[in-house]
């Protein structure tokens, strides 16, 4: 598969959820292969796919969802088990190509454990955030929508700054952020944390009150 920047990579396909756990390091194969990057469909022959996560909730290994289902509950679960993205079917190989790009970019170039506000620490390698002694598990979307609201707690980000930052050029369902923030909000009330949307048209990061 040639990228938008030129990059090739390695394909390796699949057709069914037990080919699928193979891929994803999750069956107890020896020398499973553990690819950088899964794209699937979200309905394969033998089920669906979001059941290959049912046995681990914290997938180790990115994915995208193709599919031709435009219901917002399994938008919602695609992300809320980890998904990066969800693209409805028919969809254009070039866009595909530079999704995969920016997702495999940021996931080799992110930063490791940074200490933001006082007392929460983010974690890249492990996509995860701590406060208080308590630590939630976090999709890579939903790590770094957090990461830029916390490098931005004094003045907040608007809808616009975030869609910038996070997907770049990459062109996104307008409810996607939504699902992200709907998610990432629920996680971050085990840690005294909440996502506001202020009167200046911007979310930023606060303290739960006591």
């Amino acid at each position: 598969m040639q990228g938008s920047l030129g990059k090739t990579y390695s394909l390796e396909f699949f057709r069914k959820r037990a080919e699928y756990l193979k891929a994803l390091g999750l069956a107890a194969t020896d020398g499973a292969h553990s690819p950088s990057l899964v794209i699937t469909e979200l309905v394969l022959p033998d089920g669906s796919f979001l059941d290959v996560l049912k046995k681990k909730s914290e997938a180790t290994v990115p994915f995208l969802i193709l599919t031709k289902l435009q219901r917002l509950d399994g938008m919602r679960a695609s992300f809320d088990r980890g998904a990066l993205d969800y693209l409805l079917l028919p969809f254009s190989m070039n866009l595909l190509g530079v999704k995969v790009d920016r997702f495999l970019e940021k996931t080799v170039s992110a930063p490791s454990r940074v200490p933001y506000k006082s007392g929460l620490h983010l974690d890249s390698f492990a996509l995860s955030a701590t406060a208080g002694g308590s630590s939630v598990q976090l999709t890579l979307k939903e790590f770094n929508i957090l990461s830029l609201l916390s490098r931005n707690d004094s003045q907040g980000v608007s809808r616009t700054a975030m869609f910038n930052e996070i997907w770049k050029t990459v062109k996104v369902g307008k409810n996607t952020l939504d699902v992200h923030l709907f998610n990432l909000r629920r996680k971050l009330e085990g840690l005294g944390y909440e996502v506001q949307y202020g009167p200046a048209l911007s979310y930023a990061l606060t303290r739960r009150p006591h």
